[in-house]
């Protein structure tokens, strides 16, 4: 029986089913970004009020002493303290799933570290998926009786449509600039883990089309070419779907952390590729993907001028110890920048040329470096297209008070501010740089940033708890700049090393002002000289973290004070910080460098 044209206009429409799944996904979205922006002038208003009631605190001290009142200033600190932070305990009120809700969990094969809570609205979104996929528009036509499952031939066009739908949310989720990130307060770093999964559920939807019209078009006339090749259709077709396989091929863990700059170029060629075949393959495509299109075109462009038009100048680069460089640079958008966020960063080097930096003083040691692996740089060309995350360390200080948040932070300004960045030399980009660096050799040097979330909660809490290991260090020391600026906070750091010598970072870079604990694994003793330029500071050898124990000291410590914690290191060693955490129901931040 032939099926007449309108049959499933209402149910098996596939570009109906698209567009309805579309407003439902943006719909969604822009009602979170107006809980978060009104969540976020609560925020402002109640510092407000905290800063108004500590100021007339402060005013009535004043008053009192002035008649003659004799206060005890223990007790007026511990009043404004309170006001500050507001110590009243809410866990009775808190429900027991929010810790299982915010921890961290291993998928094996896949990820070592994602909350919970992102595991399962990953499931809801995958759900919502099918429900779309087998359901929308969600009402029969008038001569439809009762639903019924569409068949395959359209089946496999509405899941490819909505599988449409979901890489052109993909293509947003992977922009360093767009309008999601300022709306909803996530950023770049953030969104990226939504990138890959919602990518691997289009790639899903997308095998019933690919597969469905292959085996259609061969069972034509049995020839093999005939199934990618059978008409104009097909053929731009079969080119949309090489584009999207030459993005996922290479966008494997394997490749993406080991061969990166492969990664890079065909993500952005194979992309290419893709909307030229799509765009010709479907007509309806221009509907999805060309708001995507002009995102990504402007993001580029945005990108271009911020690395190539905003001044910039290369103070020094340097080795520190074995296997770890430091970077001084000059940029005029430090002023924007907030501690905790990172720039990219790209470098050119020319074996003719070096720039004049700080590096007499350890002359004898570069030529150390310069004859282990010295043709590294050598053999390994790379230039202003390859652009590396780079969390920036210290800023200059300039203390103002932030318009958006009410509390004194640290900034630059676009002259005279000057930042430092730290790399440990780990991949093959990381160690030609080190051996460059170490040889003078780099002339040249292009940044684009700054990016990251601008941190600022945890100045609402009376301690900041840090944990890192090896360079993971470097967020957090801008954030404890920063957080030595308030009043009446504590800070704690455990800092997990190999050896004892790459505690240099700090010792160079931070006064030591707050309570240090460093747990060096490969070294039995700590030098001499070290425990001099580091006194104060706990050393363990031969021994790791036990986390558990570390927060268990805290929470006894402190006795029901907010406690604000923030880790850097391995997935294995975040993964148990942030369970740790979120067992104590504390708010905690974990640094994201898997792009």
């Amino acid at each position: 029986m032939k099926i007449p044209h309108d049959r499933f206009i209402k149910t098996s429409d596939f570009n109906k089913a698209a567009y309805s799944y579309a407003l439902f996904c943006w719909s969604l979205f822009f009602g979170y970004c107006i809980i978060y922006q009104i969540n976020r002038i609560v925020l402002y208003q109640t510092r407000k009020r905290r800063i108004q009631d500590a100021k007339k605190e402060d005013n009535d001290t004043i008053n009192n002493m002035n008649n003659g009142i004799n206060n005890n200033n223990n007790n007026n600190n511990n009043t404004k303290y309170t006001i500050l932070f507001n110590n009243k305990n809410n866990d009775n009120n808190k429900l027991t799933l929010k810790k299982f809700y915010n921890s961290y969990v291993q998928i094996p094969w896949i990820t070592k570290l994602i909350p919970v809570k992102h595991v399962l609205g990953i499931t809801l979104f995958s759900i919502t998926n099918i429900i779309f996929c087998f359901f929308a528009p969600f009402v029969l036509a008038s001569y439809v009786t009762y639903y019924e499952v569409p068949q395959i031939a359209l089946m496999d066009r509405r899941m490819a449509y909505i599988g449409m739908v979901n890489w052109s949310f993909v293509v947003v989720l992977g922009l360093r600039n767009n309008i999601v990130t300022k709306m909803s307060g996530m950023t770049f770093e953030a969104l990226i883990p939504y990138h890959r999964w919602i990518a691997r559920i289009g790639l899903v939807e997308y095998i019933p089309h690919i597969i469905y019209r292959l085996w259609w078009a061969y069972n034509k006339h049995h020839i093999w070419y005939e199934s990618m090749t059978l008409t104009s259709e097909y053929f731009t077709g079969t080119i949309a779907t090489l584009g999207f396989l030459f993005i996922f091929v290479t966008a494997f863990e394997y490749i993406r952390r080991n061969h990166f700059e492969l990664f890079y170029y065909t993500h952005i060629i194979g992309y290419i590729i893709a909307m030229v075949g799509s765009l010709t393959h479907e007509i309806s495509c221009i509907y999805y993907f060309t708001p995507a299109i002009i995102l990504w075109v402007a993001d580029r462009i945005y990108r271009s001028y911020q690395s190539w038009c905003v001044p910039s100048s290369l103070e020094s680069i340097e080795p520190v110890s074995n296997n770890i460089m430091r970077i001084r640079f000059k940029y005029d958008r430090l002023k924007s920048l907030a501690p905790g966020q990172y720039v990219f960063m790209a470098f050119s080097h020319n074996r003719n040329n070096s720039i004049q930096s700080h590096q007499n003083e350890e002359e004898d040691s570069i030529n150390k470096y310069q004859n282990h692996n010295k043709s590294h740089y050598n053999e390994n060309r790379w230039w202003f297209l390859n652009w590396y995350p780079m969390t920036v360390a210290q800023i200059n200080k300039k203390i103002k008070l932030d318009k958006n948040t009410l509390l004194p932070r640290i900034s630059g300004s676009s002259v005279e501010t000057s930042a430092t960045v730290y790399i440990k030399a780990l991949g093959d980009f990381t160690k030609s740089l080190y051996d460059a660096s170490a040889s003078g050799h780099i002339n040249q040097f292009k940044v684009d940033g700054p990016y990251g979330p601008k941190l600022d909660t945890y100045q609402d809490h009376h301690v900041m708890a840090c944990f890192a290991t090896g360079v993971g260090v470097t967020p957090a020391l801008a954030l404890i700049q920063d957080y030595e600026l308030q009043p009446f906070q504590e800070i704690l750091e455990s800092w997990l090393l190999h050896a004892s010598s790459s505690s240099e970072i700090q010792q160079q870079d931070l006064p030591l002002h707050f309570n240090l604990s460093v747990f060096v694994t490969r070294d039995t003793y700590v030098p001499e000289e070290q425990e001099r330029r580091m006194s104060g500071t706990k050393w363990s050898c031969g021994s790791r973290p036990d986390i558990t124990r570390c927060m268990d000291g805290i929470e006894k410590a402190e006795k029901g004070k907010k406690v604000w914690v923030h880790t850097c290191g391995s997935d294995e060693f975040m993964r148990s910080v942030l369970n740790e955490a979120a067992h104590r129901e504390w708010e905690a931040h974990h640094e994201t460098f898997e792009f």
